[in-house]
């Protein structure tokens, strides 16, 4: 307990995360709630913005890709607010996860949108120089490859150079 709602938004923000890694989702989805709850409540957005990016991330895991997207609109919205470029950059990436592993409108073309989300993640990457720990993590690379098994290399290319020029 803590009389600082700051402090105890971030705690439970940081209980919802380990939450959602230990596949409690039910947890998970009540800890980011409460946290941005109170995030809200003291007026930080950027808090907020950064749980929603966190919750949409995490909601990939439990295959709730309709709800990611959700959240992780919500998130770059807020972030393109604040003019929050890292949140910006690590969203629009999940983002591409998530329209990858929903498969619609259908697997090919959920590609194609995962490769112009990931091209538009990279360009803001290289522009502001960060480099995301998704990167070098083993499960992520094989998501990305699955999703990028799903159409040519070609098509990859073309639809990530496409999403590569986009400011």
């Amino acid at each position: 307990e803590t009389d600082h709602s700051w402090l105890r938004a971030q705690l439970l923000f940081y209980l919802g995360t380990a939450a959602g890694f230990m596949g409690d989702f039910e947890q998970m989805r009540s800890l980011y709630t409460q946290a941005k709850e109170l995030f809200e409540q003291v007026g930080d957005r950027s808090a907020v913005a950064d749980v929603l990016k966190d919750q949409g991330a995490m909601l990939i895991l439990e295959s709730k890709y309709v709800e990611s997207i959700d959240s992780l609109l919500k998130s770059i919205q807020l972030c393109y607010k604040l003019d929050h470029k890292q949140y910006i950059t690590t969203g629009l990436c999940w983002l591409s996860v998530a329209f990858g592993m929903r498969g619609m409108p259908d697997q090919l073309q959920a590609s194609i949108y995962a490769a112009q989300l990931q091209g538009a993640a990279d360009n803001l990457m290289e522009t502001i120089g960060l480099t995301p720990w998704t990167d070098s993590n083993p499960f992520v690379q094989v998501v990305h490859q699955y999703i990028r098994s799903q159409v040519s290399e070609q098509q990859w290319t073309e639809a990530w150079a496409f999403g590569r020029s986009l400011t």
